[in-house]
């Protein structure tokens, strides 16, 4: 199983999200609560606009009791759940306050709620600990 799962997240490292979407339901097939797929399976659908789908798939991630508080906080970002994202991110930056990327998604979360400060605050902090902006242009 982890050769497939490897197989998948090197196929959605290189943006080739049809295939990680496929190896990511054969995995599921077998191991429906496998969190790191159905978390990956989210991504893909949102990378490739389906986004019906991917609110269906962050739904079923947040009912899982073994999910991760990452895992958990992106889901109820995307889902718009800041103010329980936010809870989260805290809990997460509270054990590693230098977390850039926990910084960046706790500043986007911040942003939906209107707290702007809180957010630019957050944002200037991901930056300081090294978060790098992604170019998809």
């Amino acid at each position: 199983m982890s050769y497939q799962i490897s197989n998948a997240l090197e196929k959605f490292r290189d943006q080739n999200f049809s295939g990680a979407l496929k190896e990511l339901e054969n995995i599921l097939k077998s191991d429906p609560e496998n969190v790191t797929a159905i978390l990956t399976k989210a991504r893909c659908q949102l990378a490739l606009q389906h986004t019906d789908a991917a609110h269906s798939s962050y739904q079923a991630l947040i009912k899982y009791p073994k999910i991760g508080d990452a895992a958990k906080a992106e889901a109820n970002l995307y889902l718009g759940n800041f103010t329980q994202a936010v809870s989260i991110y805290k809990n997460i930056l509270q054990q590693n306050a230098g977390d850039d990327e926990t910084l960046f998604l706790a500043s986007v979360a911040y942003y939906k709620l209107g707290q702007i400060q809180a957010s630019v605050n957050h944002l200037e902090k991901a930056v300081e600990s090294g978060f790098e902006w992604e170019d998809d242009t």
